[in-house]
């Protein structure tokens, strides 16, 4: 069905929203600013929404939005499908409204900086932008917010594979691709259909614009796909004698400094030279949950990598680090619990444990998986602990931590469930964090204050 026949099909009947976490309720603002008539289902008990979807929920409604975390053998789907609708994403709800096409920014890894630094630079060169997507802000809710706003402004969408699996509404002017490898193999089942969603991407540009990072063009080669002509691909380590980072940044290391070349090659093809480039980094902020420094406690350092949901984004984030840190990792649902077949749905756990083992002081590890990360760890020489709650693990984190320490937490997997985001679990480590900042503090005081009459 093409963009204006659903846009039609809206009109005559409500929409089904399949899902009511942060993507649904995008919907459903945007949907009710436009005027569109809609029900919500959700299997959780939210106020406002329904518990069951039946045939003949699906026939009384013209479209079905489902939010990003559905798999297509869930049954609502299934029922949908069955009474003939048609099943968009939140995205291509949002894209009936768009007046204009959009810069998209996907990847395993690195494509929320990426997006972030982009919009940045986009709005220090005079152009109007804001990035949604996968970073938190819902297009939808955006849209329902600025809708009037929306022909001046350049959108910079940041799309998961979930949302690029279903995609074919959405217009895109440009897209970088910054990083490929292992993940959500629970979701896709095979890296090849992985990659696959992400691919699709390609087929809704309305530009030749596409800038890719060595891993994605590297994955692309060795299943002979065809790269269009007018891809550019971005090396992850300097090419050229000009080739240099803006010193001082976050941008001048490892893991961003891929991040800044994929800006910069994306930048000169829509005009704006590197030296801009250069100068909007030094004002660029890393935006929170992403190795994000919290605190200092007695001389020890608390970072949040909260947005951190696979394995490679959690390694890459640890290269930062010139020394052993004490990690904090939160496993969710996974494919197996067995140490001896150590395949979740991010990839080979066995061979991630190894890869970090030498960057660690200690771990401290949550979940369904922390027993057999703590296994598979301390197989390898490294000290491990099981903890209940992350609570625990910051407490035990820091109890055996020492002045000059660094903590980490970088859960490694994605939210624990379909209404968790990585913006809650990172506020909620950053709540455990500054609480315990504010005992330390009045135990300090306490103490001071003890001396000081000692003294009179």
């Amino acid at each position: 069905m093409i963009r204006s026949e659903t846009r039609a099909a809206i009109n005559v009947k409500p929409i089904a929203i399949l899902g009511y976490g942060t993507a649904g309720r995008g919907v459903w603002e945007l949907a009710e600013r436009m005027d569109v008539e809609s029900t919500r289902f959700d299997e959780t008990e939210i106020e406002g929404t329904r518990q069951q979807f039946s045939i003949g929920d699906a026939c009384q409604h013209s479209v079905a939005v489902v939010s990003p975390g559905f798999k297509e053998t869930h049954p609502w789907l299934k029922i949908a499908r069955a009474a003939g609708l048609e099943v968009i994403s939140d995205l291509d709800f949002a894209a009936l409204f768009l007046t204009q096409s959009v810069y998209a920014v996907t990847g395993t890894n690195g494509k929320t900086v990426t997006s972030l630094f982009l919009t940045h630079t986009l709005n220090r060169a005079r152009h109007s932008a804001v990035c949604v997507g996968n970073n938190g802000v819902s297009l939808c809710a955006w849209l329902a917010e600025n809708i009037d706003a929306e022909p001046e402004t350049r959108v910079v969408v940041e799309i998961s594979s979930f949302q690029a699996a279903r995609l074919k509404h959405l217009p895109i002017d440009g897209l970088i691709w910054t990083t490929f490898s292992e993940n959500h193999l629970d979701y896709h089942h095979e890296m090849e259909t992985y990659f696959g969603a992400k691919w699709g991407l390609i087929d809704r540009l309305v530009s030749p614009l596409f800038v890719m990072g060595q891993s994605v063009f590297e994955y692309t080669r060795s299943n002979n796909r065809e790269l269009p002509e007018y891809a550019t691909v971005v090396p992850n380590t300097p090419s050229a004698p000009d080739d240099t980072l803006p010193d001082g940044t976050i941008f001048d290391h490892a893991p961003f400094d891929e991040d800044f070349r994929l800006c910069v090659a994306f930048g000169e093809a829509i005009g704006i030279p590197k030296v801009i480039w250069h100068q909007t980094a030094q004002s660029f902020q890393l935006p929170r949950y992403r190795m994000t420094r919290v605190a200092e406690v007695h001389g020890i350092e608390f970072y949040n990598d909260a947005k951190s949901g696979n394995y490679a984004s959690t390694l890459a984030g640890f290269s930062r680090f010139d020394k052993p840190v004490l990690w904090i990792g939160a496993s969710p649902h996974v494919s197996t619990k067995s140490a001896s077949d150590a395949v979740t749905q991010n990839g080979d756990l066995l061979g991630f444990t190894k890869a970090m083992a030498p960057k660690l002081k200690a771990a401290y590890l949550t979940g369904e998986m922390g027993g057999v990360m703590a296994s598979l760890l301390r197989r390898v020489g490294a000290t491990a602990s099981v903890c209940e709650t992350l609570e625990d693990a910051v407490l035990m984190a820091f109890e055996e931590s020492q002045k000059g320490d660094t903590i980490v937490f970088s859960p490694a997997f994605p939210p624990q469930s379909l209404h968790e985001s990585f913006v809650q679990r990172g506020n909620f480590f950053e709540k455990i964090v500054l609480e315990l900042q504010s005992k330390e503090r009045q135990k300090t005081g306490a103490k001071d204050q003890a001396r000081a009459q000692v003294d009179v």
